[in-house]
C-alpha cells in the first residue's frame, strides 16, 4: 500500500509562484536579506514582537480590484484553517492570526 500524497509537487509550487504574487522572498544578497514582491516593506518593532507589512500600491486582481491587507489576512487565515497541505499550514503558522489589525485600502 502506498501512502496518500498530501502535498503539492515542486511543479505545483513553481506554477503558483509564477501565477500569484509573492509577499516577499529571501534574498541573502539583498537589503535586509529580502526581495519584496507584493509588499513594499515591513516595519519590525525593536523587540521583534510585531511586524507591520506595507502593501505595494497598485497591485490588482485579474478583475481590476486592488489587493489589500484584508485580502492577505483572509488568505493566511484560510490556509491555516482549511488546508490539508501541511506546507501551507506551516507558512500560516508563523503568524498570530488572532491579533492582526488589517487596514482596508
Amino acid at each position: 500500500m502506498f501512502p496518500l500524497f498530501d502535498g503539492p509537487s515542486a511543479l505545483d509550487l513553481v506554477r503558483a509562484r509564477a501565477r500569484h504574487g509573492a509577499l516577499d522572498t529571501l534574498e541573502p544578497s539583498g537589503p535586509d536579506g529580502v526581495r519584496y514582491g507584493v509588499l513594499k516593506g515591513i516595519d519590525i518593532s525593536d523587540d521583534l514582537s510585531t511586524y507591520t507589512p506595507h502593501m505595494r500600491p497598485g497591485v490588482r486582481f485579474a478583475d481590476g480590484s486592488e489587493l489589500s491587507s484584508v485580502d492577505i489576512l483572509h488568505s493566511l487565515t484560510a490556509l491555516a484553517a482549511k488546508s490539508r497541505l501541511s506546507v501551507y499550514r506551516l507558512v500560516a503558522a508563523n503568524f498570530d492570526l488572532a491579533r492582526p489589525k488589517p487596514t482596508a485600502t
